[in-house]
């Protein structure tokens, strides 16, 4: 992109994908440096796709913890946000988590899509997830596209030797 990112903010972004992941895969939100809690899948899932964005391979335990972790949990179209990074990581990580995924998220989605109703709803989604009622019918839109574009918006990392 041209962007001149100094060396001292990748390496500190390395470090803390490094120390905010628990022992078993799962990242939550922390209070210090060094101090991962919990775990939650939408920020397992922004930390695994940071993890593959920063060129970890795909046979780390970190991130291969952390899609066991999304594979396991499952789609949840009730929470566009966790679906939209969980979508995006499991696409960038490819294979066969990234077939099972978009059998599983895919057409669910689109046969939520808002049908029969007249112009001014067809084509969105209802905003009945968790946010929804924060960001209204243009934010379950938006994330419902988001997710669905994921093929066209972006390329994947990962070759098929492990590599980037």
């Amino acid at each position: 992109s041209g962007l001149d990112v100094p060396p001292e903010a990748l390496s500190r972004i390395r470090n803390w994908l490094k120390w905010s992941v628990n022992p078993n895969g799962l990242t939550g939100y922390s209070s210090a440096p060094g101090t991962p809690s919990g775990g939650t899948v939408p920020m397992t899932a922004v930390a695994t796709l940071g993890r593959q964005f920063m060129g970890w391979q795909r046979n780390h335990p970190d991130v291969t913890k952390g899609l066991a972790y999304i594979d396991k949990a499952g789609v949840d179209l009730n929470n566009m946000y966790s679906t939209y990074y969980c979508t995006l990581t499991m696409f960038q990580a490819g294979g066969q988590l990234w077939t099972k995924w978009n059998k599983a998220f895919r057409d669910a989605l689109i046969a939520k899509q808002v049908k029969g109703r007249g112009l001014e709803f067809d084509g969105s989604w209802d905003p009945t997830m968790a946010y929804g009622s924060h960001g209204g019918r243009v934010y379950a839109t938006a994330m419902s596209v988001f997710c669905l574009e994921i093929y066209y918006r972006f390329l994947p990392l990962l070759k098929a030797d492990n590599r980037l």
